[in-house]
């Protein structure tokens, strides 16, 4: 969608300003290198993509459109019970 805005920040969490159409990511994520910002960039997209779906099972099936599968097992590490529901395993991760 058109008109949304990244902002890197410095906090402790990023997050989803879908009337703003603003997604901010906090610094450390990015400086745990470009693995792991890809994945918690995909993370806010999908809250963009599904509002008020706070990491239900809506809001994990548009996460798995969105983030490449090889990262998925960061949603294990963040909101296990939620990926897990959601047919996210560590069998997800590539050998």
């Amino acid at each position: 969608s058109k008109g949304w805005k990244f902002y890197p920040v410095k906090q402790h969490r990023g997050r989803c300003y879908y009337a703003a159409k603003t997604i901010t990511i906090p610094v450390w994520a990015i400086l745990k290198g470009a693995e792991y910002a890809t994945y918690y960039i995909a993370h806010e997209m999908a809250h963009a993509y599904c509002p008020w779906q706070n990491h239900n099972i809506v809001f994990m099936t548009k996460f798995k459109t969105i983030c490449p599968q090889h990262l998925w097992h960061h949603e294990i590490d963040y909101k296990p019970r939620n990926a897990i529901a959601a047919g996210i395993t560590d069998k997800d991760i590539p050998a």
